[in-house]
Protein backbone atom coordinates (compact mmCIF):
# COMPACT_ATOMS: atom_id res chain seq x y z
CA UNK A 1 0.00 0.00 0.00
CA UNK A 2 1.29 3.47 -0.86
CA UNK A 3 2.27 5.84 1.90
CA UNK A 4 1.27 9.49 1.35
CA UNK A 5 3.87 11.78 2.90
CA UNK A 6 2.38 15.06 1.78
CA UNK A 7 -1.24 15.24 3.01
CA UNK A 8 -1.76 18.89 1.92
CA UNK A 9 -0.80 17.98 -1.65
CA UNK A 10 -3.17 15.02 -1.57
CA UNK A 11 -6.01 17.20 -0.28
CA UNK A 12 -5.27 19.79 -2.98
CA UNK A 13 -5.23 17.13 -5.72
CA UNK A 14 -8.46 15.56 -4.52
CA UNK A 15 -10.22 18.92 -4.27
CA UNK A 16 -9.19 19.81 -7.83
CA UNK A 17 -10.26 16.38 -9.08
CA UNK A 18 -13.64 16.68 -7.35
CA UNK A 19 -14.22 20.11 -8.88
CA UNK A 20 -13.33 18.98 -12.39
CA UNK A 21 -15.35 15.78 -12.18
CA UNK A 22 -18.54 17.72 -11.40
CA UNK A 23 -18.23 20.02 -14.43
CA UNK A 24 -20.64 18.67 -17.01
CA UNK A 25 -22.01 20.00 -20.27
CA UNK A 26 -25.79 20.09 -20.29
CA UNK A 27 -28.07 20.82 -23.24
CA UNK A 28 -28.96 24.21 -21.72
CA UNK A 29 -25.40 25.19 -20.69
CA UNK A 30 -25.18 27.98 -23.29
CA UNK A 31 -28.83 29.09 -23.02
CA UNK A 32 -27.91 32.54 -21.72
CA UNK A 33 -24.47 33.15 -23.24
CA UNK A 34 -25.01 31.70 -26.74
CA UNK A 35 -28.51 30.33 -27.14
CA UNK A 36 -27.92 29.25 -30.74
CA UNK A 37 -24.70 27.30 -30.02
CA UNK A 38 -26.20 23.82 -30.39
CA UNK A 39 -28.09 24.79 -33.55
CA UNK A 40 -24.95 26.27 -35.14
CA UNK A 41 -22.94 23.12 -34.37
CA UNK A 42 -25.73 20.86 -35.60
CA UNK A 43 -26.07 22.78 -38.87
CA UNK A 44 -22.31 22.67 -39.53
CA UNK A 45 -22.17 18.94 -38.72
CA UNK A 46 -25.14 18.19 -40.97
CA UNK A 47 -23.57 20.13 -43.87
CA UNK A 48 -20.21 18.42 -43.43
CA UNK A 49 -21.75 14.94 -43.29
CA UNK A 50 -23.93 15.64 -46.33
CA UNK A 51 -20.79 16.59 -48.30
CA UNK A 52 -18.75 13.60 -47.07
CA UNK A 53 -20.41 10.67 -45.30
CA UNK A 54 -17.15 9.75 -43.54
CA UNK A 55 -17.15 13.04 -41.64
CA UNK A 56 -19.36 11.65 -38.88
CA UNK A 57 -16.84 9.01 -37.88
CA UNK A 58 -14.00 11.52 -38.13
CA UNK A 59 -15.86 14.01 -35.91
CA UNK A 60 -16.34 11.35 -33.28
CA UNK A 61 -12.60 10.70 -33.45
CA UNK A 62 -11.99 14.45 -33.04
CA UNK A 63 -13.57 14.21 -29.61
CA UNK A 64 -10.15 13.07 -28.42
CA UNK A 65 -7.95 15.18 -30.70
CA UNK A 66 -8.76 18.69 -31.89
CA UNK A 67 -11.35 21.44 -32.41
CA UNK A 68 -13.49 21.56 -35.56
CA UNK A 69 -12.35 25.02 -36.76
CA UNK A 70 -15.34 25.73 -39.00
CA UNK A 71 -17.73 25.31 -36.08
CA UNK A 72 -15.54 27.42 -33.77
CA UNK A 73 -15.46 30.22 -36.35
CA UNK A 74 -19.26 30.13 -36.77
CA UNK A 75 -19.77 30.18 -33.01
CA UNK A 76 -17.30 33.01 -32.45
CA UNK A 77 -19.08 35.05 -35.12
CA UNK A 78 -22.53 34.41 -33.56
CA UNK A 79 -21.42 34.64 -29.93
CA UNK A 80 -18.62 37.22 -29.55
CA UNK A 81 -15.75 36.30 -27.32
CA UNK A 82 -14.49 32.90 -26.28
CA UNK A 83 -17.90 31.74 -25.05
CA UNK A 84 -17.96 28.13 -26.27
CA UNK A 85 -14.89 26.01 -25.56
CA UNK A 86 -13.37 23.66 -28.12
CA UNK A 87 -14.03 20.69 -25.88
CA UNK A 88 -17.72 21.60 -25.71
CA UNK A 89 -17.84 22.08 -29.48
CA UNK A 90 -16.33 18.65 -30.00
CA UNK A 91 -18.73 17.05 -27.52
CA UNK A 92 -21.75 18.61 -29.22
CA UNK A 93 -20.38 17.80 -32.69
CA UNK A 94 -19.73 14.17 -31.73
CA UNK A 95 -23.29 13.86 -30.42
CA UNK A 96 -24.72 15.40 -33.59
CA UNK A 97 -22.47 13.20 -35.76
CA UNK A 98 -23.92 10.08 -34.20
CA UNK A 99 -27.44 11.36 -34.89
CA UNK A 100 -26.65 12.26 -38.52
CA UNK A 101 -24.80 8.99 -39.25
CA UNK A 102 -27.68 7.03 -37.72
CA UNK A 103 -30.11 8.82 -40.08
CA UNK A 104 -27.95 7.86 -43.07
CA UNK A 105 -27.70 4.24 -41.90
CA UNK A 106 -31.47 4.10 -41.43
CA UNK A 107 -32.05 5.40 -44.95
CA UNK A 108 -29.58 2.91 -46.39
CA UNK A 109 -31.26 0.09 -44.49
CA UNK A 110 -34.71 1.11 -45.71
CA UNK A 111 -33.46 1.47 -49.30
CA UNK A 112 -32.01 -2.04 -49.18
CA UNK A 113 -35.10 -3.41 -47.50
CA UNK A 114 -37.44 -2.22 -50.24
CA UNK A 115 -35.17 -2.98 -53.21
Amino acid sequence: MACYRNPPALVFFLSIFATVSHAQLSPSFYATTCSSAADIVQSAVRSAINRDKGTGARLIRLFFHDCFVVIKTALDKACPGPVVSCSDIIAIAARDSVVEVKKIESCLYLDNLYV
